[in-house]
C-alpha cells in the first residue's frame, strides 16, 4: 500500500462515523508535560485534559461558588481546623476504594520533600497535615488561618493510592488512575486517547475520546472544517463566522485570568524601573485589541485578578492609552528615545495571539520602543516559570487564579515569595505576610485589594484583557460547557443528526 494511500484512508476513518459508538475529538493546542501526573501543574494546558481523569474534594463553577466534588460538605472547626466528609461508595478506575485513607495518602504525598515541588504541594503548603476522622472524614489542620481552603484545594485532584505508589514520576506519566469519567487508553507525545469509566460517581455519556496535539491554530480550525476534529480549542474570534457558516457552534467564555506581558523585573534592564512598566501600559491602546482583535467579547484588565476573583478591586480603571504620557515617563526613566524589548512568547496560545502581539508591537513602536517576539515552546516557557532562565524582558502569559478564583494564588506566583521570582518589591511584603495569615475572609479580600492597588500602580506586567477562552464545535456536540477553562467533561454529548 502506498504512503498516499494510507494517509487517504487514515483521514477517512477519521471523518466517518464508527457504528453507533460515541466518539469525541478534540484537536488542542497543547498537552501538558508531565503527562497524566495529577500535581505537577495547576493551569493551562494541564486543566484541558488532567480534570478528565481526576476529582478533587472541592470544584469551583462558573458561578464562582465552591461546590462538592468528592468532600460532600465542609465546615471550620477553628482558625486552623477544617472538616471534609466524603463521598461515599465511590471507587477509582483501578477499582481501590476511595475514602478518608485515600485523602491522607494525597497530603502526605504534597507534604514530602517531593511533593512540595510539585505545583500542586506548593498549593497546599499551608496544610501542616491530614487527620482521619472516621472512613469518610477528613481533618485538614493548617500551619496558619486558612479562610479560603476550600477554594484552595480544589487544585489537589486525588489519584488512587495504590497506583501512584508505584509511578515512576521521573519522566512523563503516561497513564492516570483517578474517579473521573475516563481512563487513559494510550498517551504519546501528539495524542491521548480516553476511555469511557462506566464505574466513574460521574460517568461519561461518551465511549471514548481522543485529543489530537495541534499546536497552530489555523490546523485546529480546519480539523473541525474538515470533520477531522469535533472540538478546536482556542480559536480566534474573527473564525466564528467561518464555523458558523460550517454548521458549528463558536463558545466564548471568560477565564480566571489576566492576559499579559509579564516584565521580568529583577534583572537590570529598562523594565527594572517602574516608570517604564508604566510607560509601555500607557502606550498600548487595549480597547482596540479588544474590540477589533478580540470581537468584543473580553474587557479590558486594570489589575493582575479579575472580575469576581477574591481581591478584585472595582475601584481600578484600566490604565488609559496616552503615548504622550508614555513619552513623558519614558524620557524621565532616561529612555527619550526608547529602547529595545524582547519578549518571549509560548507557541500555539491561541486566541489571536499572533495580531494582538503585532498591534502591542506597533503601538510600543510609535513611542520608541521595538519589540521582538522569541518564540519558545510552551514546555520551555513551564520550565522557566518553575526554574528561571528568562532571557527576555519579559513573556506572554496570564496572572492566573485558577480555578480557585483566589487572589493569593497571584500574589504567592509574582511576588519576593516565588522561588525564581521575576517580579520582586520588597515594599509589598507586610501586606503580603498579613494576608498569608489572615483568618477573616472579608479582610483577607480588603487586604488583597490594597495589594493589588500597589500591583496596579507598580505594573509588574502590561495588563492587557480577561483571559479568554475560543472554542469551536462541529454540529454534532451537545452540552459543552466549561467552568474557567475547565470542561465538564462528564456532561459532553455527540448526537447522531446536526
Amino acid at each position: 500500500m502506498t504512503t498516499r494511500l494510507s494517509l487517504f484512508l487514515l483521514a477517512l476513518l477519521w471523518v466517518l462515523p464508527a457504528s453507533a459508538e460515541k466518539h469525541l475529538r478534540f484537536a488542542m493546542w497543547g498537552f501538558p508535560a508531565e503527562g497524566g501526573n495529577p500535581y505537577a501543574a495547576t493551569a493551562l494546558p494541564a486543566i484541558l485534559s488532567i480534570p478528565a481523569f481526576y476529582d478533587g474534594l472541592t470544584h469551583i463553577a462558573y458561578s464562582g461558588n465552591v461546590e462538592p466534588r468528592l468532600a460532600t460538605s465542609w465546615h471550620r472547626e477553628d482558625e486552623l481546623t477544617w472538616f471534609f466528609e466524603l463521598r461515599p461508595d465511590v471507587k477509582f478506575a483501578n477499582g481501590e476504594r476511595f475514602d478518608a485513607a485515600a485523602v491522607i495518602a494525597m497530603f502526605e504525598y504534597l507534604l514530602s520533600a517531593e511533593g512540595q515541588t510539585t505545583a500542586v504541594g506548593r498549593e497546599v503548603a499551608a496544610v501542616a497535615r491530614a487527620e482521619a476522622r472516621g472512613p469518610l472524614t477528613v481533618a485538614l489542620i493548617t500551619k496558619t488561618p486558612r479562610p479560603l481552603l476550600p477554594r484552595e484545594i480544589a487544585t489537589a485532584r486525588i489519584p488512587a493510592p495504590g497506583w501512584w505508589a508505584t509511578v515512576n514520576r521521573a519522566g512523563p506519566v503516561r497513564d492516570a488512575v483517578g474517579t473521573g469519567p475516563f481512563t487513559v487508553s494510550a498517551w504519546t507525545d501528539n495524542r491521548i486517547e480516553f476511555a469511557a469509566n462506566r464505574a466513574s460517581w460521574r460517568a461519561p455519556r461518551l465511549d471514548r475520546m481522543t485529543m489530537l496535539l495541534l499546536p497552530d491554530q489555523n490546523s485546529r480550525l480546519q480539523a473541525l472544517l474538515s470533520g477531522a476534529a469535533d472540538i478546536a480549542t482556542s480559536i480566534g474570534p474573527d473564525d466564528r463566522p467561518t464555523i458558523e457558516a460550517a454548521g458549528g457552534q463558536f463558545v466564548a467564555s471568560l477565564w480566571a485570568g489576566v492576559t499579559s506581558i509579564i516584565f521580568v523585573s529583577t534583572k537590570p534592564g529598562p523594565v527594572a524601573d517602574a516608570r517604564v512598566r508604566r510607560a509601555l501600559n500607557f502606550a498600548v491602546n487595549k480597547e482596540r485589541i479588544v474590540d477589533a482583535l478580540m470581537g468584543g467579547m473580553t474587557v479590558v484588565a486594570s489589575q493582575p485578578v479579575p472580575p469576581g476573583a477574591i481581591g478584585y478591586n472595582p475601584d481600578l480603571k484600566p490604565y488609559p492609552y496616552d503615548p504622550d504620557r508614555a513619552r513623558q515617563l519614558l524620557a524621565e526613566a532616561g529612555y527619550p528615545d526608547g529602547f529595545d524589548l524582547v519578549i518571549e512568547m509560548p507557541l500555539g496560545i491561541g486566541n489571536n495571539a499572533d495580531a494582538w502581539h503585532a498591534q502591542i508591537a506597533a503601538d510600543l513602536l510609535a513611542v520608541g520602543v521595538r519589540m521582538t517576539l522569541r518564540p519558545i515552546s510552551m514546555s520551555t516557557s513551564i520550565q522557566k516559570v518553575y526554574g528561571g532562565g528568562w532571557e527576555g524582558d519579559g513573556y506572554t502569559a496570564a496572572f492566573n487564579t485558577l480555578p480557585s478564583l483566589d487572589g493569593l494564588r497571584v500574589v504567592r506566583q509574582h511576588s519576593c515569595l516565588w522561588q525564581n521570582p521575576w517580579y520582586c518589591n520588597p515594599a509589598d511584603m507586610p501586606l503580603i505576610e498579613a494576608a498569608l495569615v489572615e483568618s477573616d475572609p472579608d479582610r483577607l479580600d480588603a487586604t488583597l485589594r490594597q495589594l493589588f492597588t500597589r500591583y496596579h500602580e507598580d505594573a509588574p506586567g502590561l495588563f492587557l484583557f480577561q483571559l479568554p477562552g475560543y472554542v469551536a464545535l462541529g454540529p454534532r456536540v451537545r452540552n459543552f460547557a466549561t467552568d474557567y477553562g475547565i470542561y465538564n467533561f462528564d456532561a459532553i454529548d455527540l448526537v447522531d443528526e446536526p
